[in-house]
Formats: structure tokens, C-alpha cells, sequence
């Protein structure tokens, strides 16, 4: 993890800015100074910035989570692995996945899939964003299929 000079930062520096971002009170589902190292070296294993840790990773009944959007982001980044949207509409999203240039996976998830896993209500995310939620779904599920050694299980 760098600290925007291209070093890493050490463990005493993750530390004390654990403490400044907790103690900042910005960061509302942070209850301390450890719950804030936690998300950063959390993030430091994916190869994100302290503060974008902070606002883009969540610890969940013990379980550290991720967002599609830094899902997506470490995958782009891999230099590995890629995904490109094949379909992407109100009712389906498909991504097919790629491992150094080849297609190895087709990641589809459609509202038929969301209704099933009992995502959808009314006035909920998924009648709101349709696209946003159904291109979430498919690029988590063929992440961890594809590559879950990039995401760290996240």
C-alpha cells in the first residue's frame, strides 16, 4: 500500500491513521481506532489507498466485504484478468470474463436470478437501478469464480 510517494506504510503508520480516521468521525460504520486499521489493512492486501479503504470496504458479521466497484478495480488492474459487458439492460446483465486475453467465463445475472434469491421488493434498489444492481451481481459472481485469488475472498 502506498502513501502517495510510491512507499509502503508501515505498521505504525497504519496505526496512527487508524486513529485519525476514526477519531475524524467521517467514517460512520467505524466505531474505533482498530476497526479502522482493520479496513485499511484489509484494503493494503488489495492493493487500495487508506482513505479509499475506508470508504469502500465493510466488515460484515466478521467478514471482510467489497463492493463491485472494487471488485472491478482490482481486476482491471491485474494486468491478468479482465471483463468486458456483453449485455447490460433491465432484466440482464452478462459479462464475459477473460485470463490473459482469453475468454474463460460468462457471468450472467438476470431479474429472473434476483427474484429467485428474493433481492427485489418495492421501491427497493433493484426496481430503482435494474442495470446498476443486475451488472453488480454478475461482475461479484464471476469474480469469485474467476478469480477469487485477486479479491482475497472478499
Amino acid at each position: 500500500m502506498a502513501n502517495g510517494q510510491g512507499q509502503a506504510l508501515a505498521i505504525p503508520e497504519v496505526m496512527s491513521l487508524g486513529k485519525v480516521f476514526a477519531d475524524s468521525g467521517l467514517f460512520r460504520d467505524t466505531k474505533g481506532e482498530a476497526q479502522a486499521v482493520v479496513k485499511i489493512l484489509a484494503g493494503r492486501e488489495l492493493g487500495l489507498a487508506p482513505v479509499y479503504s475506508m470508504t469502500h470496504i465493510y466488515v460484515v458479521e466478521g467478514k471482510v466485504a467489497i463492493g463491485a466497484e472494487v471488485m472491478g478495480a482490482v481486476i482491471k488492474r491485474s494486468g491478468r484478468y479482465d471483463y468486458a459487458v456483453k449485455v447490460l439492460t433491465n432484466t440482464e446483465c452478462s459479462l464475459a470474463f477473460t485470463d490473459k486475453g482469453v475468454e474463460v467465463f460468462v457471468s450472467t445475472f438476470t431479474m429472473t436470478d434476483a427474484k429467485q434469491a428474493n433481492l427485489v421488493f418495492p421501491k427497493g434498489s433493484w426496481e430503482k437501478w435494474p442495470r446498476a444492481m443486475l451488472m453488480s451481481k454478475a461482475l461479484s459472481q464471476g469474480s469469485r469464480i474467476v478469480c477469487p485469488n485477486i479479491i482475497s475472498g472478499a
